[in-house]
């Protein structure tokens, strides 16, 4: 039996020798030429994230109008400086 204290797990106690480069502090230079997804796939995947993006934005809108409401109460001088957007007619 091995000792658990000189190994660590999942590496079997072997280290690379000492005259590889290490690479740890250094970016890997990539480049991605091409990304092969089936088209149906990739069209699911956009209309569950509109579907997903809908009830966010109502509980952004939620969010929002909770804060305006607070800033309102505690700044009520903040009125004065709403933009009014009016349509003629």
């Amino acid at each position: 039996a091995q000792d658990a204290t000189t190994q660590e797990p999942g590496f079997g106690g072997v280290e690379a020798p000492p005259d590889y480069p290490s690479f740890a502090d250094e970016p890997v230079a990539a480049t991605v030429r091409r990304i092969d997804v089936p088209f149906v796939s990739l069209m699911l995947f956009f209309l569950k994230a509109v579907l997903a993006a809908i009830p966010a934005l109502f509980v952004l809108g939620a969010i929002l109008w909770a804060a305006g409401n607070i800033l309102q109460s505690y700044f009520p001088w903040l009125i004065k400086m709403k933009i009014i957007i009016a349509f003629p007619g």
